[in-house]
């Protein structure tokens, strides 16, 4: 063996022990440092070898090649999950590919919605208690009286959404309850759940009777949310859901502050002419029939007891202040309670 095959093989072995030196110190024994975090994103779509570039191209590692090399040592390098990450600078590949493979971590809230609250109110109220963008809710739900549409992809996964009229929001069919939801899921998981709690706690079980009931569910949630604006007890809305009925049937207007109220910048328990006089397919005042959609997010009890309702010879119905409820067979007996509750 002559001499420049000699020099040759010492400059290759060195080089060998050089890269396997730099290989050794990247995946294992790098020491983190001082200096800016490194954000990395990871999409639920993003294979091994996007993660790999994205950490290239953060300057988090500085060779794709070693980290695939990496991978033949260690398979959580080949199993990264979705998520947001924040390395500090130097960080060995162990460290980068072990956090990956565990995933994010991740905090679990609660939230909770009441009973008759609409879609602009719950945005409002996410917004202050979990830091919900409303932009994005409004995105995926729509807004209040329709002003925007619901995303309807959301069909493909919630087939009783397809029953709702074009240009509708979501308004009525997000289930009031209380919810544990993984915060980076807000607020897709937590519309999700409350979907999924409709169709389990409403659709499926109340199928037989919707049919009967000769109402579409939007039909049904919309006179359930009038409902819900109107009384509070489960006995009261059976009455009065039986009240909207007949009174829908017998050609009567439904007259209720609840969907007057909807549109209303200000509410107001007892409505004014002025009132009265608002032009809107939500003043059942001066419409016939139901109005165009839900005007709130009803209680089940409120929904029930459209597709339960207690029959009675009641046409006519009056809450004071406390929320009792005083019913009249006859516009006559209505005036009169409305006298003895109000005054003249």
């Amino acid at each position: 063996m002559n001499r420049i095959s000699i020099t040759i093989i010492a400059i290759v072995f060195l080089a060998l022990v050089l890269v396997g030196g730099l290989f050794v110190q990247s995946a294992w024994l790098s020491a983190e440092q001082a200096g800016a975090p490194i954000s990395i994103v990871i999409a639920k779509d993003h294979s091994a070898e996007d993660v790999r570039a994205s950490l290239v191209s953060s300057r988090l590692i500085r060779s794709e090649w070693m980290y695939r090399l990496y991978g033949v040592f260690d398979s959580a390098a080949t199993q990264p999950k979705p998520g947001t990450y924040v390395f500090r600078p130097g960080a060995s590949f162990q460290k980068i590919a072990q956090t990956l493979f565990r995933g994010q971590e991740r905090t679990e809230v609660t939230a909770t919605f009441i009973e008759g609250k609409t879609i602009r109110e719950n945005a409002e109220a996410l917004q202050q208690s979990k830091g919900v963008d409303p932009a994005a809710y409004y995105a995926l739900v729509g807004m209040s009286r329709n002003e925007k549409t619901f995303d309807r992809s959301l069909v493909k996964d919630f087939a009783f959404l397809d029953a709702i009229p074009s240009g509708h929001s979501l308004e009525g069919y997000l289930f009031p309850d209380t919810y544990r939801v993984w915060e980076d899921e807000l607020p897709e998981g937590l519309i999700r759940k409350q979907l999924e709690t409709f169709a389990e706690r409403i659709i499926k079980p109340n199928g037989d009777a919707q049919q009967a009931s000769g109402m579409t569910w939007h039909q049904i949630i919309t006179l359930a949310s009038v409902v819900e604006g109107e009384v509070r007890t489960p006995e009261d809305r059976k009455l009065v859901a039986d009240i909207f009925l007949r009174r829908i049937k017998n050609g009567m207007r439904l007259q209720s502050d609840a969907t007057l109220n909807y549109v209303m910048s200000d509410r107001n328990d007892r409505p004014d002419a002025e009132d009265l006089a608002i032009v809107s397919p939500y003043n059942t005042y001066d419409h016939d029939g139901l109005p165009p959609g839900p005007v709130n997010n009803p209680a089940q009890s409120a929904i029930e007891a459209v597709l339960y309702p207690t029959p009675s010879d009641y046409f006519y119905f009056l809450t004071d202040k406390k929320g009792k409820v005083y019913y009249a067979k006859t516009y006559e007996e209505h005036l009169a309670n409305k006298y003895r509750i109000l005054g003249p």
